[in-house]
Order: structure tokens, then C-alpha cells, then sequence
């Protein structure tokens, strides 16, 4: 084979290379304009919840529930909209296993924080996956720890 022979079958596997690498910029940049997008359009409708919490039944979340639970229906949009950006982090990063960050694991050792998310948010609010499973088991480790191992509760 000749220099121009390889030259040539070199410049083919580069540019093959280079389509691949846009290829997949431009797929995961869509997929990041399609997140942004639908949590915009979600933050419309939190908004429209605090103006008439009754909206909640949509979701499949009872106010009475809700507030039983010592809880307003702004502290729950404003819990789940914290919950709401930190899986939308981790699912624009491509994360497969999401690292929970100690600010998230602070948020979530908060006793509202814990019960909203185990009486009205999860699986109504999120769809499973590692995000979710993550959330799980940070506050199963956290809820079966030892009192007074170093987190308020």
C-alpha cells in the first residue's frame, strides 16, 4: 500500500470519526434543549399549583394528605422543585450511576423533605430510575444510620 493509499483510507476513518462525534453532540444537545424546555414549562404549572393547590389532585397528591402532613403546598413545590433540578442534572450529565452531591444530601436530611418525598412526590412527581434509586438509597442509609452519627435530622 502506498503512502497517498493510507493517506487516503486515514482521512476516511477521521472524517467517519468526526460525523460520529457530531452525530452525537447534536443528539445530546436536543436531548438537553428537550429538558429545559419541559422543566420551563414545568415551573409554569408549580406556579400555577401555588395560586390553587388544588390542582394537586391532578397529580395524584392530596392536599388534606398534604397538609396532615404539616406541610403547605408551596414548601411542597418548593421541596419538589429542588428534587426536580438535581434529576434533571444528573440526567443531562449521562450519568448511569448519579452521584448524590453532600448540598442534595443536606436538603434531603430535612424531616419535610424526607416525608414529602416518601408520602406525596415519589411516583407521582418522578419516574424510576437511577436518579430515583439514588434519592432511595441515600435516605435509606441516612434513616437507618445510628442517631447522632453526624447529620441533624
Amino acid at each position: 500500500m502506498e503512502i497517498r493509499d493510507v493517506a487516503s483510507l486515514c482521512s476516511v476513518i477521521v472524517a467517519i470519526g468526526a460525523a460520529l462525534v457530531a452525530w452525537v453532540a447534536i443528539r445530546r444537545q436536543t436531548r438537553t434543549q428537550m429538558w429545559l424546555a419541559n422543566h420551563q414549562l414545568l415551573m409554569t404549572t408549580s406556579d400555577m399549583i401555588i395560586e390553587d393547590p388544588k390542582l394537586l389532585d391532578m397529580l395524584g397528591i392530596d392536599l388534606k394528605k398534604v397538609e396532615e402532613d404539616g406541610l403547605t403546598p408551596k414548601e411542597l413545590i418548593f421541596i419538589n422543585t429542588h428534587l426536580d433540578a438535581s434529576s434533571v442534572l444528573h440526567r443531562i450529565s449521562g450519568e448511569k450511576r448519579p452521584k448524590l452531591t453532600e448540598y442534595r444530601k443536606n436538603f434531603l436530611r430535612h424531616p419535610k423533605v424526607r416525608l414529602a418525598w416518601h408520602n406525596h412526590l415519589r411516583g407521582r412527581t418522578t419516574n424510576p430510575g437511577p436518579w430515583t434509586d439514588a434519592v432511595d438509597a441515600y435516605l435509606k442509609e441516612f434513616e437507618n444510620a445510628p442517631k447522632g452519627a453526624g447529620s441533624a435530622s
